[in-house]
């Protein structure tokens, strides 16, 4: 079996999954992936979107897992920042009622996102 440059993202993400108690198919479940894209994680560069999602679904950090996958890319997070930062503001003064722990939620989910898309255009 060759040992691709996610190896060590897929045996942090096999070391969470054991930790919480939690089978392969319910981190495939809850990560929304097939069970070949979780397995080829050890052994082929992955999509970074099926590294976030897969990083989602056992709670560990976003740029923790695009470092460990070798997709993480500083400019972007950076980048992000000020979308982050932009999206709280129109928020706030779109939906003044809103509270901030909703803003963070919906600023995590969005880093997800935006994260993948963002390397993904870096890698075409």
């Amino acid at each position: 079996m060759t040992t691709s440059p996610a190896a060590a993202f897929y045996r942090r993400a096999e070391q969470e999954r054991t930790r919480r108690g939690m089978s392969k198919s319910d981190v495939i479940r809850q990560a929304g992936v097939g069970r070949n894209t979780y397995t080829r994680l050890a052994v082929s560069r992955p999509r970074p979107a099926a590294v976030l999602a897969v990083a989602r679904a056992l709670d560990i950090d976003a740029d923790e897992a695009l470092a460990l996958a070798g997709l993480a890319v500083p400019s972007t997070r950076v980048q992000l920042s000020e979308v982050a930062d932009s999206f709280a503001r129109l928020v706030r003064q779109e939906v003044p009622d809103v509270d901030g722990a909703t803003i963070a939620r919906v600023l995590r989910a969005a880093g997800f996102v935006l994260t993948g898309a963002a390397i993904e255009l870096d890698d075409t």
